[in-house]
């Protein structure tokens, strides 16, 4: 695990950086929790994200919102989200620094 968490990091990292903002601290202290349950314990299927069985997901710690990016972008990759970091955070992106609900 720690080589993906390493590769998630320079992620968040790359991300911030081109953005000139983000709460990199906070992605990081959530990352790790945030792989496992994507990886192995929620049930979801990228291919069907209205599916009424897949288990939800709520981050209530906004400000960790980049290190959950990062990990959809690894983990989902048939969603929407832009799979390049480094293009997130432009005003044209549509995956701001604190989540919001977009459905």
């Amino acid at each position: 695990m720690p080589k993906i968490l390493n590769k998630l990091k320079c992620s968040i990292l790359q991300t911030s950086f081109k953005a000139g903002e983000g709460h990199i601290a906070s992605a990081f202290s959530i990352l790790d929790i945030l792989w496992v349950l994507y990886d192995q314990i929620l049930k979801i299927d990228p291919l069907k994200p209205r599916d009424e069985k897949r288990d939800r997901f709520f981050l209530s710690k906004g400000h960790a919102s980049l290190g959950l990016y990062a990990v959809l972008a690894e983990k989902c990759r048939a969603c929407r989200i832009d799979r390049r970091p480094r293009t997130w955070e432009r005003p044209s992106d549509h995956t701001p620094v604190n989540a919001e609900f977009v459905d």
